[in-house]
């Protein structure tokens, strides 16, 4: 399932992480002048799984063609968007939004081994953001904070989305 790249959801990705990577930096020593260079490879790191609940808003804001809209939804068959460096790109599919789930937390496992920064976002899905949370933490990970998706996402992937934003401990 191709989907158009959004720079957009670079903005939704970092809000939260790179300014918490910002004061660290700013604690160890960084001058406020090299910031945005000391930066740059952490963000190169950040990573956000998002999870449409339906494939309707990837279909309507032409991320999907028609076909793809109608077999997956069919088949019940949702893709897990990985967004890399403002980049978003199809990831594995699930059948459902349970087991989208279950993808999510094993990707995000996958990529962070030993823990990092989190944020758990939704699209008017608190449940499902709840469910996603518990995922993450029954691996001993701490979730900084549940926050409502930002325009980029919501708007791209429509409502009941759930997403995860991480990126590396300093």
């Amino acid at each position: 399932m191709p989907i158009a790249s959004s720079v957009a959801f670079a903005a939704d990705s970092t809000l939260g992480l790179s300014p918490e990577e910002a004061r660290r930096l700013l604690r160890k020593g960084v001058v406020w002048e090299r910031l945005e260079e000391a930066l740059a490879p952490y963000r190169q790191k950040v990573r956000g799984y998002v999870l449409p609940r339906t494939l309707t808003y990837l279909h309507r804001s032409g991320r999907i063609g028609g076909l793809q809209h109608f077999m997956g939804s069919l088949l019940r068959i949702l893709p897990v968007l990985l967004v890399k460096e403002g980049v978003v790109e199809a990831g594995p599919r699930a059948r459902g939004f349970t087991e989208g789930l279950r993808k999510v937390a094993e990707l995000f496992r996958q990529e962070f081994p030993e823990g990092g920064l989190v944020y758990v976002a939704h699209a008017g899905n608190p449940q499902g953001a709840e469910a996603l949370k518990g995922r993450v933490q029954a691996e001993g990970v701490e979730v900084l904070a549940t926050l409502q998706a930002g325009a980029a996402v919501s708007v791209h992937t429509g409502p009941g989305t759930v997403a995860l934003f991480a990126g590396p401990r300093g």
